[in-house]
């Protein structure tokens, strides 16, 4: 089992690096669902609790989606969350899911 959907089924909070962020920035993310676009791409829904952002306006926490393939340096954190009430398993999106967060 990879590292993110074992920290999204023990709801882990995560700190990676995104190869499109400066050099050394960390985002802190609540990992809700890991899953497949109709595209192939391996895509992530969480929310962001801290770290960096390029949209620095948007504050804390907030929902992102990003390609596992930008992925870095992923590290489960102890600490733990609770599944946001905003997730939408049912969403048309989340056809092709391989972890998800309140299953």
């Amino acid at each position: 089992m990879s590292a993110l959907a074992h920290a999204i089924e023990t709801r882990h909070v995560i700190r990676f690096r995104y190869l499109s962020d400066p050099p050394r920035a960390w985002r802190w993310v609540e990992p809700h669902v890991l899953f497949e676009s109709p595209h192939g791409k391996l895509l992530l829904d969480g929310v962001q609790v801290a770290g960096y952002s390029s949209n620095a306006s948007a504050g804390f926490p907030v929902w992102r989606q990003f390609e596992v393939s930008m992925i870095t340096e992923v590290e489960a954190l102890a600490e733990r969350f609770e599944v946001s009430i905003d997730l939408r398993l049912d969403a048309e999106r989340y056809a092709r899911v391989v972890a998800a967060a309140g299953t």
